[in-house]
């Protein structure tokens, strides 16, 4: 099975559990590009952006685990959330 699970996408992280202070967030799955170093574009083989990211927010740093980040077309609005 690939791709992402759209149930598993929806949970928020036990961040009680561990000690951060930080959230980890992706505004984009799937790849543009088919870099021969890299499996994303196999193991996320749909290109999704999110719009905002705003619901999703729970800590006041954020840390964005993303592939392709600049390549959102709307990360101009999640950036100003």
């Amino acid at each position: 099975m690939t791709g992402i699970i759209p149930e598993a996408e929806k949970l928020i992280p036990a961040y009680d559990l561990v000690d951060v202070d930080y959230q980890i967030l992706h505004t984009t799955r799937g790849c543009i590009r088919q870099c021969g170093f890299c499996g994303t574009y196999i193991i996320e083989p749909e290109w999704m952006c999110k719009e905002s990211i705003k619901d999703e927010i729970i800590k006041k740093k954020l840390v964005f685990y993303d592939n392709n980040f600049l390549a959102n077309p709307h990360i101009e609005n999640i950036l100003n959330e």
